[in-house]
Formats: C-alpha cells, sequence, structure tokens
C-alpha cells in the first residue's frame, strides 16, 4: 500500500492517461450530436461547473463527463458562455452540441440570451420541481415554523444519547418493535426538500412513541399539538408526490420525453390526495 503522497504526485499522470482514453473512446464512437449536462455545485467551501456529454452510439446512450472546473468566484452569463465554448472547443463538440441541460441559476439563464450562443438550453426539472416546492409549500409561515420545530426535535436527539436511547424504548414499549427495528430521527438539509420529506416522514412513524417520550423527556421549543400533527401529514403527503417522481428523474436511463408524462403524474396524485388547498 503506497503513502498518499505517492499518489499525489502520480495524480497528474494518471489524470492524462484517463483523459486521452475518454477522448479516445468518444472518438471512436463518431456521434453526430451531443447534449450536455450543466451544473454548478459547491463543496467543502469550493464551488465547481461539471460537463456531461450525452450522444447515441449504435443506437445505445452513453454518457461521459468531459470537464470538472473550480469556479471559486461569481460567474456572469458570458463569461459562463466562454467557459462552456472553451470546453465544447477543447473536445471539437461544439457544432456538434444540440442541447445543454441547465438548473435555473440566473447566470445560466443570461448565458444562453447572450448574443452569439451557439446552444439550445433545457431546464433541469428536477431543479424547477424543487423551487415550485420551496415557493408553494415550504415557504409559507404555518410550515416554516412546523419544520423548525422538527429540526428542533431531531437536533436534540443527534446531540443528545439520553434522548436517542429512550427514543429506541418508546417504540419497544408503545410500538411493539423489536430492538434491532427501532429507527432514529432523519435530521434535513435545509437546501434538499427530499431530506425535508425523509425527516417528516420519520417523524410521522415514529409519533406513537414521541408522544410517551415528549412528556416525560420534554425539549426545549417542541410541542406537538394536534393541528401540527395534522399539518405535518398533509406536507409529508404532498412531498411523497414529488419525492417519487424525483427518484423516477434521478435513475440513469431517464430520458427528456418522460416530462410532461411526470408532470402530469403529479397534477393527476395531487388531485386524488385529499390534500388541504392551502398547502397544495
Amino acid at each position: 500500500m503506497h503513502t498518499e503522497k505517492y499518489y499525489r504526485e502520480h495524480l497528474d499522470e494518471v489524470y492524462e492517461k484517463v483523459l486521452e482514453a475518454v477522448r479516445e473512446f468518444v472518438r471512436k464512437q463518431k456521434p453526430s450530436y451531443f447534449c450536455l449536462g450543466l451544473d454548478g455545485w459547491s463543496q467543502f467551501h469550493n464551488g465547481f461547473i461539471g460537463y456531461v456529454a450525452h450522444y447515441l452510439a449504435d443506437w445505445k446512450r452513453q454518457k461521459v463527463v468531459i470537464d470538472m472546473l473550480p469556479s471559486n468566484e461569481s460567474h456572469t452569463g458570458k463569461e459562463l458562455l466562454k467557459l462552456t465554448k472553451e470546453v465544447t472547443d477543447d473536445w471539437d463538440i461544439t457544432e456538434k452540441t444540440d442541447v445543454i441541460q441547465r438548473d435555473n441559476a440566473a447566470n445560466m439563464l443570461k448565458m444562453f440570451k447572450e448574443e452569439g450562443c451557439p446552444f439550445t438550453d433545457a431546464n433541469c426539472l428536477i431543479h424547477t420541481l424543487q423551487i415550485v416546492i420551496n415557493h408553494t409549500v415550504l415557504s409559507k409561515a404555518s410550515v416554516e415554523s412546523l419544520l423548525e420545530m422538527c429540526r428542533a426535535l431531531c437536533t436534540h436527539a443527534n446531540h443528545s444519547t439520553v434522548f436517542s436511547e429512550k427514543l429506541k424504548e418508546a417504540q419497544v414499549t408503545h410500538m411493539k418493535k423489536l430492538p434491532s427495528e427501532t429507527l432514529c430521527l432523519i435530521q434535513d438539509i435545509v437546501t434538499r426538500w427530499n431530506s425535508t420529506y425523509s425527516m417528516g416522514a420519520r417523524i410521522l412513524l415514529l409519533r406513537p412513541a414521541l408522544e410517551h417520550l415528549l412528556i416525560d423527556y420534554p425539549v426545549k421549543d417542541v410541542y406537538f399539538t394536534s393541528r401540527d400533527w395534522e399539518l405535518l401529514e398533509q406536507v409529508v403527503t404532498v412531498l411523497k408526490v414529488f419525492w417519487d417522481i424525483t427518484l423516477e428523474l434521478s435513475k440513469g436511463g431517464t430520458c427528456i420525453s418522460i416530462t410532461i408524462p411526470c408532470v402530469s403524474i403529479i397534477l393527476n396524485q395531487l388531485k386524488l390526495e385529499k390534500v388541504d388547498l392551502s398547502i397544495k
């Protein structure tokens, strides 16, 4: 087993070999058109922009990461277009790039409105659904207050070993679970509504245990009224519809052609669910 220093010293060499192998792989398949996925994200206090190329070869879908660049500075639409053209020119696919899928960030929207932009854009449905959820459900004052209480409960459980153990005991006593079947609460991440669904669904699942536990072991600023439980059920019901569609859209073989069916399913499902109109 080599040391970390050894791998760091050989990283650039390995990267260049892999890069050339990927280029040769794409060249041999001679695709006529490309669709790109463009995404920006941050991790460990650093920003990145990634480019994924999608194309057909012998009627089989191919997906290749063609670049990932550091992005620690704010990029205007014009600068982002310049950066994107540098990537596509480097791979000699600018004229073959048909559509670029993007999120709804303002600079990405402006990029495709820049004069001389040779690309057509398509927005990311998953990101759009997240915006819909945030604007129509999670931003409501009553829901925000409820979710803050849920987060306070989960945070307390994560920091208190006593509370966590008592929660397991309560599940055994009041939910007839075996010790090996007990569950923990799930802390959500505010910027990801999918995890908010997981948090709410888990709290509802453990309601019988929590109602008894919170009497003997109260948590500051956490008190669920009957109305709170009803509201949480409404929120989780709505989020569940979007959760299912997001899982479907996240599959490796997903195609843009399922956009309209997915939206239709969401609308029809929300009509079938008995959801309060003020939440839906």
